[in-house]
């Protein structure tokens, strides 16, 4: 199907907007007032340029090569070793724009259908619990109740030595090796919220997809393996894959002024997630699309051993899909995405027997991302006075105790709650599903071009920052009254530089800090011109992407 008449009027008044008289080169609107301007997702408005040949993006020529030598998305990503979503984002539309002008016929039903859902869920939920409400919001207009300790942590176990040394040198870490910073947070602060804290705090423009998720082998316990537990959890832990990309940006409503102070807006309390996407009932209604009896080829590979430079590695599942098609023609038995894989074998079993490593399988949108409704509090099992990293035996105890340890615990937990929401078919934001921690780690994943991804551990106190001498104690008392008195995040230490959008991750960082710090000592005088030209390109395209440098140590960053 090629795009409709109107898709391609609807791109062109959108690459001409994002022009504005300017040039590819020099644009005169950025993808975030261009996405204001028409009520759209900024993820849409790249892909729309990328069609419109406005933009390219770093994977996009690979990834149109791949696609157009029959690959699927799947496979482009696996070949090019990024995510699904980098590759949808990267690949031009090939028929219908995503909640395009000119929706097919389904996609009008669905529409309409959500549309319904939302006006009835919220004339139902009026009246009946609107006591509730206020109840609700009176118990937190006073500040949190509790206040935490979070320790963020990026990624960076795969920098180089020259790349660490340069961050240690211009990038501000004296710390550790990786970046991170330290915050207070109410206990009830939810994840939605605790990303846009994460973008205040590390320098991000919130111009790119993100989501929580727990490690792959948290993921497989609390899934107890199988795809049966995971979509019972859909909607108690996990987001539902088949949701709305829309009710993903419910809260980015960005229109200008101070984008600081809008951001302060979203991680300021009392809290109230507003994404129907995930409530309980439209998320089980979304499980409820799969046969859990339908047979499923589930085949596993050798992963590729960087060691030995072979597919000799662990074994992991490399494909998943049914057995027969919509039409109940048999498709053919996977086979070896690359020559060398062997040895390869394949399983015929139904798809609630299919193992968690193959969930992802199922979707081409995240399976493992969590409800960001989910409070922190009741998320993250926590230290008392230290960090899980660093705590004894008796702390480890301590925070072992807290986490629910498998998908029987979690659904045991949560399975009156779940009949309750059911039987009364009312799925207002306050009465979802609460939870128990269950697990002591939640990686934050941002921009997955990039590649950024932050590790989240908590403690019950800071105290550990305080005995390490980055903090006083008086410090502390009064971060923790602000948090309090405010009802918002207070950042109490930092480790690193302000990061920025789009500059190629942290390698990509580390490389833009050694050119703005040019070491003209030994240069001739057209290599030191010439240093100095490219320093200014680089730093003017810096401000342009909303780069700042701020002392990331500053008590009132937030």
């Amino acid at each position: 199907m090629s795009i409709s008449e109107k898709d391609l009027e609807f791109m062109a008044r959108v690459a001409a907007y994002y022009l504005g008289g300017g040039t590819i080169e020099t644009p005169k609107e950025s993808i975030r007032s261009t996405a204001q301007h028409f009520n759209i997702n900024r993820n849409k408005v790249r892909k729309i340029l990328i069609t419109a040949g406005v933009i390219e993006s770093s994977i996009s020529e690979d990834a149109r090569s791949l696609r157009a030598q029959g690959l699927s998305v799947k496979d482009i990503a696996i070949a090019l070793g990024v995510s699904v979503a980098t590759v949808s984002t990267a690949i031009p539309y090939e028929d219908k724009i995503d909640n395009s002008l000119d929706p097919s016929a389904h996609a009008a039903e669905v529409r309409e259908y959500r549309a319904y859902e939302r006006t009835r869920k919220n004339r139902q939920a009026g009246e009946t619990q609107k006591k509730d409400r206020i109840e609700w919001n009176d118990r937190r207009s006073s500040g949190p109740s509790k206040v935490i300790h979070l320790h963020m942590e990026l990624l960076m176990d795969d920098m180089d030595d020259d790349s660490i040394k340069i961050l240690k040198t211009y990038g501000k870490l004296e710390h550790g090796n990786n970046i991170s910073r330290d915050m207070l947070v109410p206990a009830d602060m939810p994840l939605y919220a605790i990303h846009y804290a994460i973008q205040r705090a590390f320098g991000w423009e919130n111009s790119h997809l993100h989501q929580f998720e727990v490690t792959p082998e948290r993921f497989r316990a609390l899934c107890n393996n199988n795809v049966s537990m995971w979509s019972c959890l859909v909607g108690v832990l996990f987001r539902s894959p088949f949701m709305d990309m829309e009710e993903e940006f419910w809260a980015d409503d960005y229109k200008g002024g101070s984008f600081k102070n809008w951001l302060r807006s979203k991680y300021t309390g009392p809290y109230m997630s507003l994404c129907h996407g995930e409530g309980l009932i439209p998320c089980q209604n979304d499980m409820m699309q799969l046969d859990m009896k339908e047979k499923y080829y589930v085949a596993y590979a050798k992963a590729f051993n960087s060691l030995t430079g072979k597919y000799d590695g662990a074994e992991v599942v490399a494909s998943v899909y049914p057995i027969y098609d919509p039409n109940g023609k048999k498709r053919p038995e996977p086979k070896p995405w690359h020559p060398e894989s062997e040895p390869y074998r394949v399983e015929i079993t139904e798809l609630a027997k299919v193992p968690a490593d193959g969930i992802s399988f199922l979707s081409d949108r995240p399976v493992s991302a969590l409800l960001e409704r989910l409070p922190i509090g009741s998320v993250l099992a926590i230290g008392k006075d230290t960090l899980p990293d660093d705590c004894t035996e008796e702390e480890k105890a301590f925070i072992r105790e807290q986490m629910m340890d498998n998908g029987n615990e979690v659904y045991g937990y949560a399975k009156k709650h779940i009949r309750r929401i059911v039987k009364d078919y009312v799925d207002a934001p306050e009465i979802q599903v609460p939870t128990m921690p269950f697990t002591d780690e939640v990686i934050y994943e941002y921009d997955s071009g990039d590649g950024w991804r932050v590790r989240i551990t908590g403690s019950e106190s800071a105290e550990d920052l305080v005995r390490s001498g980055r903090i006083s104690e008086k410090t502390l008392i009064k971060a923790v009254d602000k948090c309090h008195t405010l009802y918002r995040p207070v950042l109490i230490a930092g480790d690193g530089e302000m990061l920025m959008d789009d500059v190629g991750g942290v390698e990509g960082f580390a490389e833009f800090l050694e050119v703005i710090h040019p070491q003209v000592d030994k240069m001739t005088k057209n290599e030191r011109e010439a240093a100095e030209r490219k320093k200014e390109e680089y730093l003017e395209w810096a401000r342009g992407q909303g780069w700042h440098r701020e002392k990331v140590s500053d008590f009132n960053l937030m």
